[in-house]
């Protein structure tokens, strides 16, 4: 299998590579310099010129407020160049992955969202991430749509996700307000981006999630972090209401998959994260 993917440096990307590698699996991952995904031309010409197997599409606008004060980027993003993608990929025979998110819940409901639960979408990043998943379940015959919960993992990019930002600040002798009413499924991006491949040697396109079993509240997932980090701090219980965006934020996104056999606990996940990344998070919190 040859894979071509966007987005190469981020989280997903980033474990995307790692187990490409041990798996023997042909990646390649163009960067900024060698393609703008937002240049048509050569977005299409890459896909036309490799001739992948599979085309994963990793880059996005991340976050509710940027893609609220930037809706025509949100779209471009999502929406737009995955249509450029979708229809290269679909002319040189490559299936297609469209990345996506919890986000595209409302997160009013009290069980775990499933392929079949109904989107509804409360901010430019769920109805452009939503725009994207229709499209390319609509339009290639081979097209993939993945939702993955909040992850957390190493990033050649070196930004910091929500986990990391908070081991960062824990090492630091810290001790943040996590809001403990926001539900959700976290997921070791190592783990996701495995069940990605597996998913794809398996050959059934549509829609699937991907994500470490159970559930825990945000406050829940940091204080874990906290005693397996061998901290002791305080760290405070609010509400995600505490915490305003320029829209409604889905407060509970756990998820399950009905399509896939489950991956591990969320916890044992983080536990494994915890300990290959130590060292690496000690140095970020110097």
């Amino acid at each position: 299998m040859h894979i071509l993917l966007f987005g190469g440096t981020g989280c997903v990307g980033t474990a995307l590579d790692d187990v490409c590698a041990q798996a023997g699996v042909r990646l390649t991952a163009p960067g900024r310099a060698q393609v703008d995904v937002t240049n048509q031309r050569q977005l299409q010409d890459c896909v036309r010129d490799t001739r992948a197997d599979v085309v994963i599409d990793c880059t996005a606008l991340v976050g509710i407020n940027p893609c609220e004060q930037h809706p025509e980027t949100a779209f471009l993003m999502h929406a737009v160049k995955t249509h450029w993608l979708l229809t290269a990929s679909r002319d040189v025979g490559s299936a297609f992955v469209f990345t996506s998110s919890h986000a595209v819940f409302d997160g009013c409901s009290d069980q775990p969202y499933d392929e079949t639960s109904p989107p509804r979408a409360t901010s430019a990043y769920a109805a452009s991430k939503l725009a994207g998943e229709q499209m390319t379940l609509a339009l290639h015959p081979h097209g993939y749509v993945v939702r993955f919960p909040t992850l957390f993992g190493r990033r050649r990019n070196q930004a910091l996700g929500f986990v990391d930002k908070m081991a960062v600040m824990l090492l630091q002798g810290k001790s943040p307000t996590i809001a403990a009413d926001k539900i959700d499924s976290p997921t070791y991006a190592l783990d996701a981006a495995g069940a990605l491949l597996e998913t794809l040697w398996q050959g059934a396109p549509g829609l699937y999630h991907l994500c470490n079993a159970g559930q825990t509240s945000y406050h829940g997932l940091i204080c874990r972090l906290r005693d397996r980090l061998g901290l002791s701090q305080e760290i405070g219980a609010g509400k995600d209401a505490d915490f305003p965006a320029l829209a409604p934020k889905p407060l509970r996104t756990a998820m399950v998959s009905l399509r896939r056999p489950p991956l591990r606990r969320w916890e044992d996940a983080l536990d494994d994260w915890i300990a290959t990344d130590r060292t690496a998070l000690q140095e970020l919190a110097r």
